[in-house]
């Protein structure tokens, strides 16, 4: 308990301002990097040829082509 106390101690003389740059800082930080991982996640590899050899698809990457489940299409 004595580091606790010993640890609240310190955060008080932390002023206000801090930690509204602290939090303004982490919002800004959370709101560039999630779309961006989310980007990443989905994104193709960079050796795969996606040009159109003229051949029909015989099947999708993924869904059954219903509205709430399209299918996706991973190259031309």
């Amino acid at each position: 308990m004595k580091n606790f106390s010993k640890t609240k101690k310190i955060l008080k003389r932390i002023p206000k301002s801090v930690y509204v740059i602290l939090l303004v800082f982490l919002f800004a930080i959370l709101t560039i990097s999630v779309p961006s991982l989310a980007r990443f996640e989905r994104r193709s590899p960079l050796d795969f040829d996606t040009t159109w050899d003229g051949t029909v698809a015989t099947s999708y990457r993924s869904g059954s082509g219903t509205k709430n489940d399209p299918y996706i299409i991973s190259d031309g």
